[in-house]
């Protein structure tokens, strides 16, 4: 019946333009990798441990610890979650788990325990993973069982960005798996938003294949490592292992091959020989990469079987699981002197460990093609290679051959003419029935134009290569709907370049009706030279196609694809000659002289202690205190910068140095205390810019990426004077893109309307509107093609004095989630995220205002600060600008240059950007949050006290009145308690934030449970007895009268401490924490409380403690007339 019901589904997908979706069943086996969610957070909307964060838009920014140690998240339940929707930036609900426990010991086994450098997130304290682990964002491979549907009924999970888990399936005798290890895809299932963004719709393997790694995969708050581990390998469909079915748990296996880490298996390249592949090469992985590098020792590892002649690559074998075991024998093997830092042999092993293992099978693997599929041994022995096997072990699994015939050519029904000149107009080849190639060189700027048209719907794919094979080539891909990217081609997995690397021009790819046939056609114009990829020449030139026969989704090809070769007819006289990379080896000595920077501040961006300076562009403003007194730059390592790039204005990236205890001692003797650097020892010059010459050994090439990571990494370093030349000057390494330009919006200026006043009705698309936004600061506006796509915004903000500027768009007038743009004189003005308290610059991706400046300039006596830039109206994951109102918000640094705190310099707005028109806007909720502060302050700063000092200086009073007062004066507070606890309620609930998160909060909700316990204690309190029965008080009453007074005196503190609180609470909400107001006020409630606190000291010191002991002398026999009325005064 299933099968039945799956080929009908089948069936009608023929005739639908929508995927036909998994549609599961109770029972069905799933997998799928996404990240770890609870479900309190999922239903809260953002996340418990960063309340401005969005929980499905960013679940990378989910600590471990929240995660996995807080108990509300904890007793939730988990779910992992479906794909990213890149129409609106969030997440789809996944599948529930519904067992927690294997979860939590999952993810506390992969978690660290360190505190996290930057100081964003807690520690994970029930974590017992490696230090360099990830420290939020957990992500894992999924399988389980479906036990239950949901009422989305196993198609339908809900909308991208749900709050409800109703509609998500849930999964029952789960396994928790590393993220790096792939779903098999028989079993493979993802949910993905559909075509309009409108539900989330659960897809098998055969409806879509996981798709390349792209920039939502990877984690912003976890190492390289983890950045790597985290992206998810695809693996290829081959042929039933053989052999495999005769294998069994407890069978004893002996095996000789050589011993791969799992990381570089799953990376398809060697991490120490990038452009070599894994399973052709195992021989040249050095023992430093397999047992020094922690990423790769920490994967785990696996005797290789033998090579399969068919493809040249080597069958997987079998997994090992004493790692322990297999370093500790690797290292007597290999030999420190060549390479291996904790090798302690000296033997000859430099390259391709190769070793006999034998060992006894624990886990058959999950089944499927991949590393995971492989059997597992325990209780391995590990013995020299040269040791023979009695039993020689059963092969498993080799990976899929290449096609049976590698055409050299292609087979092409109109191949070009031999002599054609494919510079002057279009030439034709057919790849295959129904895929045409048209191609032309334009040697004028040394690019080729390329055309590909197929019959039907799909993304369409053409690859350069070295030798017609897929592993290592440069690929452009592209679906329907989207542009052509470039990507790096891996052996069963693929990489999408960075955004500096993707350089094709009039991209596109588009379908169009040719009848009753559609037709997929993709275009793109590439340079024929460009640094670090394969060179288009003059001639032969080895290609690779393919598409995705009925899939838009990029993925895998099946058999839709082949090798073939084009020779394009061109001279060449105009392309440029390939640019060769430097020749560097392991054990090169190199000397060079350059800035020397901290990888913290160069991956961030700009500079830690000089937010608006790019840090590539300026690093000699980079102080000496930043650089080398700051935990987070001395700890995340050194490099020192090549020559600036006259074409970017930037500085090359240079050499990674290892040594940074040297680095810091040489720095800190070149710097000066006397210049801010706390721990500098010198007595030079040295403030900013720190310089040096640096020569060492190259100890490791790099990962080959466009990053940090990818640059050469130095040993035995020395740190000279820069004034030291080199006599060999190094190598260059990696130069970044270039910058954006500048400018400024133009335009008549209408008339300037005051601020809260309505500007006149003007076209702000045809003339530049003006808007006062307070005394001295403006702002000019216009919209630049506001009815098209990539209509844009150009703003000019004009601040009387010299300051940072800054102006926002908010959804809400508040600054968490904010988008900013904050500018500082010395810099150009940038994009952040604002959040309350705190600002997160943007990636460089991200950065994508133009015509951006940051100017001063004198008018008269008067210094002006003018910041300009333009801005996209629409972007993704970031609030649109409309047509019409705006919310906004502006600030600036008053006086100070450097941005950070605006004080009371800010205030949110309402413009028409569309006409010019706009509103000042009052802080929200100001009234209500006064009324809360009076409320209390009454009840706890007057009303309270005077209750206490009633019930001290009884003796003052006649009869019963001290008891009225002290019982007024408390129903009193407690009355006004209810009604502040009552607002503050309400409005944290209208305001959208989380209940009981802050200290005043959950001391106010504390204060109001023990002040209604205490008013309960006093109704309810033991009588006294009479005045004429001359009995004792009772036992029961003495114990009451200590908890009554003691009780009192607590809430009486707390009451001081949170008033103080409120205080600060409401000046950075409404006038600024600092301000003139906030000072004033902070000053009149101490007087008071002050006074107060004398009022009851002075009265409890003399009635206790003085008075007390004449009356036990005979001073006074009588009791005091209020005990003998206390009771029948209620």
């Amino acid at each position: 019946m299933k099968a039945l019901r799956h080929a009908l589904l089948l069936l009608l997908s023929t005739h639908a333009t929508l995927t036909v979706t998994a549609d599961l069943m109770i029972g069905d086996q799933v997998c799928m990798t996404g990240f770890i969610m609870d479900t309190f957070c999922i239903e809260r909307g953002t996340l418990l441990d960063a309340p401005s964060v969005t929980t499905m838009k960013n679940p990378e920014l989910h600590s471990y610890h929240c995660l996995l140690d807080v108990g509300v998240c904890i007793d939730s339940g988990y779910q992992v979650l479906g794909s990213k929707d890149p129409m609106n930036g969030l997440h789809c609900p996944g599948l529930r788990i519904d067992d927690t426990d294997k979860v939590l010991a999952a993810g506390r086994a992969h978690g660290t325990t360190m505190d996290d450098p930057n100081q964003a997130f807690f520690a994970c304290s029930t974590c017992s993973g490696p230090d360099d682990n990830p420290i939020a964002g957990y992500k894992a491979t999924i399988i389980g069982t479906v036990s239950e549907l949901g009422d989305g009924m196993g198609r339908v999970t809900g909308a991208p960005g749900a709050k409800s888990v109703t509609g998500t399936p849930v999964l029952t005798n789960i396994q928790v798996l590393d993220s790096m290890v792939a779903c098999d895809p028989t079993i493979m299932v993802t949910v993905e938003a559909d075509a309009g963004g409108n539900e989330c719709l659960i897809r098998s393997a055969g409806d879509v294949v996981a798709p390349p790694p792209m920039m939502d995969d990877i984690p912003t708050v976890t190492d390289a490592t983890a950045a790597v581990v985290a992206t998810t390998t695809t693996t290829v469909a081959a042929p039933p292992p053989a052999d495999v079915s005769d294998l069994m748990v407890g069978d004893e296996i002996c095996i000789t091959g050589f011993i791969m880490d799992t990381f570089c298996i799953n990376r398809g390249t060697l991490l120490d020989a990038p452009s070599i592949v894994t399973l052709q090469n195992p021989d040249l992985h050095s023992y430093h990469c397999l047992l020094d590098v922690p990423v790769c020792v920490e994967s785990g590892y696996q005797v290789l079987g033998e090579k399969d002649p068919s493809t040249g690559e080597y069958c997987l074998g079998y997994r090992l699981e004493e790692s322990d075991t297999v370093v500790a024998s690797g290292r007597a093997a290999g030999s420190v002197e060549d390479g291996c830092t904790t090798c302690t042999g000296n033997g000859m092993g430099t390259k391709g460990y190769r070793a006999t293992v034998k060992g006894v099978i624990k886990d058959l693997g999950d089944g499927s093609q991949s590393v995971s599929g492989q059997p597992l041994l325990t209780n391995i022995q590990m013995l020299d290679a040269s040791v023979e096997c009695a039993t020689p072990a059963p092969k498993t699994v080799c990976l899929e051959p290449p096609p049976a015939e590698i055409t050299t050519t292609p087979a092409a029904i109109n191949p070009p003419i031999e002599g054609e000149d494919c510079s002057s107009d279009f030439c034709e080849t057919t790849l295959t029935e129904g895929y045409t190639l048209k191609y032309k060189i334009n040697e004028a700027d040394a690019t080729v134009t390329m055309e590909a048209t197929y019959k039907g719907e799909a993304w369409l794919g053409i690859a350069f290569s070295e030798d017609e094979r897929m592993g290592g080539s440069n690929g452009i891909l592209g679906s329907p709907g989207g542009i052509p990217q470039k990507y790096r081609l891996n052996q069963g997995f693929i990489e999408i370049l960075s955004p500096e690397e993707q350089t094709l021009t009039e991209a596109s790819v588009e379908t169009t009706e040719d009848g009753d046939q559609t037709m997929t056609v993709m275009k793109f114009t590439k340079p024929l030279v460009e640094p670090n990829q394969i060179p288009i020449t003059p001639g032969e030139n080895k290609m690779l196609w393919a598409n995705g026969g009925e899939s838009t989704t990029i993925g895998y090809h099946g058999n839709s694809r082949s090798p073939f070769s084009l020779n394009l007819n061109f001279d060449g006289s105009s392309a440029p000659e390939p640019v060769e990379p430097p020749s560097l080896k392991v054990g090169d000595e190199i000397c060079t002289t350059g800035f020397i920077m901290d990888t913290f501040c160069i991956n961030r961006g700009t500079l830690l202690d000089a937010p608006s300076v790019v840090t590539l562009q300026n690093p000699d403003l980079h102080s000496y205190h930043c650089l080398l007194d700051v935990p987070v730059c001395v700890n995340s390592g050194f490099q020192v910068l090549g020559e600036k790039d006259p074409s970017t204005g930037e500085y090359c990236l240079g050499y990674r140095l290892e040594e940074t205890d040297t680095v810091v001692a040489s720095g800190r003797a070149a710097g000066s205390v006397e210049d801010g650097c706390t721990t500098c020892t010198g007595n030079g010059m040295g403030t900013k810019g720190y310089r040096a010459t640096v020569k060492g050994v190259i100890k490791e090439l790099g990962d080959g990426s466009q990053s940090v990571s990818g640059q050469p990494l130095l040993t035995n370093i020395q740190m000279l004077d820069a004034s030291v030349e080199c006599a060999t000057p190094a190598p260059q390494t990696v130069c970044l893109g270039s910058p954006d330009g500048a400018g400024s919006p133009d335009g008549a200026v209408p008339g300037t309307p005051s601020a809260g006043e309505k500007a006149p009705t003007v076209d702000c698309s045809s003339v530049t509107c003006e808007t006062e936004l307070t005394e001295g600061y403006t702002l000019r506006h216009k919209l630049n093609n506001p009815a098209e796509p990539d209509g844009t915004i150009s703003m000019e903000l004009i601040y009387e004095g010299d300051a940072w500027l800054g102006i926002a768009f908010s959804e809400d007038e508040r600054m968490g989630g904010s988008d900013g743009i904050l500018g500082s004189p010395d810099g150009i003005p940038q994009k952040y995220r604002l959040n309350q308290g705190l600002i997160e610059i943007l990636s460089p991706e991200e950065q994508t205002l133009t015509e951006a400046t940051m100017e001063t300039t004198e008018d008269g006596d008067q210094t002006m600060t003018v910041m300009r830039f333009t801005k996209l109206l629409v972007e993704p994951n970031h609030i649109d600008v409309t047509a019409g109102v705006n919310k906004m918000l502006w600030a600036n640094g008053g006086d100070s240059t450097t941005i950070g705190y605006h004080g009371t310099n800010r205030a949110p707005i309402q413009i028409n950007l569309a006409s010019g028109a706009s509103d000042t806007v009052s802080a929200p909720n100001m009234g209500a949050w006064l009324a809360h502060g009076i409320c209390a302050f009454v009840a706890w700063g007057m009303l309270a006290p005077s209750a206490v000092n009633s019930a001290i200086y009884r003796s003052l009073f006649k009869g019963p009145l001290w008891f009225k007062i002290h019982q007024f004066a408390n129903a009193s507070a407690y009355a006004l308690t209810v009604i502040a606890f009552a607002i503050a309620v309400a409005f944290i609930s209208k305001e959208g934030n989380p209940h009981w998160f802050s200290s005043h909060a959950k001391m106010g909700l504390s204060m109001f449970i023990i002040a209604s316990v205490q008013v309960l204690w006093g109704a309810a309190r033991p009588h006294l007895p009479g005045p004429d029965s001359g009995d004792e008080k009772t036992t029961i009453r003495k114990v009451w009268e200590i908890k009554h007074r003691l009780t009192g005196t607590i809430l009486l503190a707390c009451g001081f401490w949170q008033m103080s609180a409120g205080i600060k609470l409401f000046a950075g909400k409404y006038s600024g924490v600092g301000s003139v107001q906030e000072q004033g006020v902070t000053i009149a409630y101490w007087i008071w409380i002050g006074a107060e606190v004398a009022l009851l000291l002075i009265g409890g010191v003399y009635f206790k403690l003085l008075r007390k002991p004449v009356e036990d002398d005979g001073g006074n026999d009588a009791k005091p007339p209020t005990q003998e009325k206390e009771d029948d005064a209620v």
